[in-house]
């Protein structure tokens, strides 16, 4: 087991390096962002569930490689092809990780996401298509990115992929191919009516997620629900073309990806507050270290359809929270080998609430302590 994680490690930094000598000046951040995703899930992957076996071994570098190629394209042809290939290589990882074949049709594989996803970006190749049914396809790809685990939530022993690797796995694909598109090839008519309103209307699809998610008991299929809409939030973030807004959603990518990994997916003790703080900090606005990200992500603006789609966020959130009383948590004591401990926990509580808060922030913080000086001088 060692062996096999001293390989993948030795792999990512290979990766990574090479990636980065062959990337430009403007592309260097984005090997950063995914060093800094693909590497937490790595090393706090506690359940050693990557190195169990070596196809494991062999998906995940796959994966990162063409999520790096990804980033590091030139034409939105090449990126979304590349995108594609590694929506489906987690797709794979999560069929040959899964522990039962059980659910309702289609809702009961991930490689129904990943085989819709690739049908719409072969749909964006056809001649002569308008720019508005192109960026509607790209929109559409970029949705089913966010919701592929909602293809398997009806599975039996959920816990195979909440929490898990794969989970974080497509999170960390998802987001960064969403902010790589609205950074890179997001085209002008995002910015113009009628396509202006998915500032609404992505909060409101995801606020109909968190309402279906009420009439789930099962705590680990809504924080499956809940890591697909943090998807979507990103998204919205990313979209929304303001600056300040736009490094909160890379916050909100690592955040999202790191608190996936560190949360113990087997069992709830509600005696025990920091696990079960780790736990509900997947969900919840209040008691949450992501509490900072979802701030600096629904800042002001002045666009009028940014600040009500931000109101619609904030009532998603609170939909997750408010419905937390409807679980029952084992009381079980008994500690669980595969969970976080020690310095691990104590490092990923740090570095997830300072690290990646200072990322959100870097860009507005400066602008907020300017305002706070300048009222000081005058009074």
């Amino acid at each position: 087991m060692k062996f096999k994680t001293l390989v993948t490690s030795l792999g990512l930094v290979a990766i990574s390096v090479a990636a980065f000598i062959l990337a430009t000046s403007s592309r260097a951040p984005w090997v950063v962002i995914g060093f800094l995703c693909f590497g937490g899930i790595l090393f706090f992957d506690g359940y050693n569930q990557i190195p169990k076996r070596w196809m494991n071994i062999i998906l995940f570098l796959l994966t990162y490689v063409l999520i790096l190629d990804a980033v590091l394209e030139g034409t939105p042809e090449a990126f979304w092809r590349d995108f594609a290939g590694a929506l489906f290589f987690t797709s794979l990882l999560f069929e040959q990780n899964a522990l039962s074949w059980s659910g309702f049709g289609a809702l009961r594989t991930t490689v129904t996401p990943a085989l819709i996803f690739f049908m719409l970006i072969l749909a964006q190749s056809i001649p002569a298509l308008p720019p508005e049914v192109n960026y509607g396809l790209s929109v559409a790809a970029l949705i089913i990115s966010s919701y592929t685990e909602l293809f398997c939530i009806f599975r039996e022993n959920a816990a195979a992929t909440v929490g898990s690797f794969m989970s974080a796995l497509r999170v960390a694909c998802s987001g960064l191919g969403c902010l790589f598109y609205c950074s890179v090839f997001l085209p002008e008519i995002a910015r113009r009516a009628p396509f202006n309103l998915m500032y609404v209307g992505l909060p409101i699809f995801a606020l109909l997620v968190s309402l279906g998610a009420v009439f789930l008991k099962h705590w680990r299929r809504r924080q499956t629900l809940f890591f697909c809409n943090w998807s979507l939030f990103i998204f919205w973030a990313a979209l929304s073309g303001e600056s300040f807004r736009f490094y909160a959603a890379i916050g909100a990518l690592i955040a999202g990806v790191w608190t996936i990994m560190m949360a113990d997916r087997d069992a709830a003790n509600p005696e025990n507050y920091r696990e079960l703080y780790l736990k509900l900090s997947a969900w919840g606005v209040p008691g949450s270290f992501l509490f900072t990200i979802i701030i600096f992500a629904l800042g002001p603006s002045s666009d009028e359809l940014v600040r009500q789609g931000s109101a619609i966020w904030l009532l998603s959130f609170f939909i997750y929270w408010s419905g937390l009383g409807g679980f029952s948590f084992s009381t079980s004591k008994t500690p669980n080998k595969g969970a976080l401990n020690g310095w691990h926990r104590r490092l990923a509580f740090v570095v997830t609430l300072l690290g990646a808060s200072l990322i959100a922030g870097i860009r507005i913080l400066p602008e907020i302590f300017s305002e706070v000086w300048a009222q000081g001088v005058m009074k």
